[in-house]
């Protein structure tokens, strides 16, 4: 039985030449095995992006590549969580539902890779693909690669699972509308997954302080990241970011908080299923996580620092500065090449328990034997160097 592979994208103002790379990408893109391909451009943007001569090559083009195309503008900017409705209510069809950004590139195994992952994961929700040059900052099991949320920069949607939940929360206009699918999906039992498989190329605008934020997501971001928190009952979290934004002269933010104000009223609240699989950052108790963290420390480097007399005694008084010198340095080598391990072993499917147990505490724990092993002098024996 073949199965039906939907690609929906949101356009609003593209450059025409991203728009073509992106759709050249498609055209050489190796089809998964028993999936018809059936591209959905939505345009968001003031005036038409493609007309109708331009609609029907590339009609044409991507027919001969057994892709088939659809362009619908919708005359005003919904973006792209209502978006992404739109178009799916507009043509409901397949079984499974990529979502991705146009102003991207990707190899020719994308669609298979994510495919053959997601056919290998019972119960998958959505599967999301890494992102190249700058991955997002967030977590994946090594192991399992479950995730908390998936980037709809690009990912795979399971289309039952996107009925399920009813498609996105169009209150959020832009971003963290991913991260509340993510959740809502989660919540009804579906598995999100990271794909190592494979990749997108998401350009990003890069600066000394890191990465350059257009105005849009400047007031998207921060709004809808205030959203997200009200939506899961986190808004002792929102507390000082309202208490900032009244005190800030940015008249961006001060429409932040005025829509957000407004929007507050609007969101349905999660239900408990869907705060239960939430995870905001800081989560958890800020006491204990202190306590503990300072505890490790303690029981780390307390006995250590005996090693300073210890380096000390270990040489002539003519030469003892230098030696603990060159201790204290190889002491950096190890530090690196332990990185270097442990990097290794994650890179190779290894727990981070499993790796720490390997690279940190038995090499610890030998470092204590080779202490113990060191020739025993008598402490009220005078030394005449």
């Amino acid at each position: 039985m073949v199965e039906a592979l939907k690609i929906q994208s949101i356009l609003y103002e593209n450059n025409p030449e991203s728009l073509i790379k992106f759709l050249n990408c498609l055209q050489v893109c190796e089809q998964p095995a028993g999936f018809w391909t059936f591209l959905h451009l939505g345009d968001c943007s003031k005036k038409r992006l493609l007309d109708d001569g331009a609609v029907a090559f590339w009609s044409d083009a991507l027919k001969q590549c057994e892709i088939e195309f659809q362009y619908t503008w919708f005359g005003k900017n919904h973006g792209p969580a209502k978006g992404h409705n739109v178009l799916f209510r507009e043509q409901p069809v397949g079984e499974r539902l990529l979502i991705i950004n146009p102003d991207q590139v990707f190899p020719p195994h994308l669609l298979v890779r994510l495919c053959a992952f997601a056919d290998e994961r019972p119960r998958w929700g959505i599967v999301e693909t890494r992102q190249i040059p700058l991955e997002h900052p967030k977590e994946f099991d090594p192991e399992t690669f479950h995730t908390s949320w998936a980037s709809t920069a690009c990912s795979l949607f399971s289309v039952e699972a996107f009925k399920a939940c009813d498609g996105f929360d169009e209150n959020f206009f832009m971003y963290s509308d991913d991260v509340d699918i993510s959740w809502r999906i989660r919540a009804l039992r579906y598995h999100v997954y990271y794909c190592i498989n494979t990749f997108v190329y998401h350009a990003k605008r890069l600066t000394g302080r890191g990465i350059e934020g257009s105005r849009a997501e400047l007031y998207y971001g921060t709004l809808n990241s205030m959203l997200l928190r009200a939506k899961y009952g986190r808004e002792d979290l929102n507390a000082p970011v309202v208490k900032w934004l009244k005190k800030t002269d940015d008249p961006i933010y001060r429409d932040v908080l005025k829509e957000y104000r407004r929007l507050r009223n609007l969101v349905i609240p999660a239900t408990g299923p869907e705060r239960k699989v939430a995870q905001f950052a800081p989560d958890g108790n800020f006491g204990l996580i202190i306590t503990l963290y300072s505890a490790g420390l303690f029981f780390l480097i307390g006995p250590y620092s005996a090693l300073i007399f210890f380096n000390g005694e270990s040489f002539p008084v003519h030469s003892r500065a230098t030696g603990g010198a060159i201790i204290n340095a190889a002491g950096q080598v190890g530090a690196v090449l332990g990185g270097l391990l442990i990097t290794t072993s994650l890179s190779n499917g290894t727990s981070w328990e499993s790796a720490a147990f390997s690279w940190g505490c038995l090499p610890i724990f030998a470092s204590g034997l080779l202490v113990l092993a060191a020739r025993n002098v008598d402490p009220r024996t005078a030394r005449a160097d």
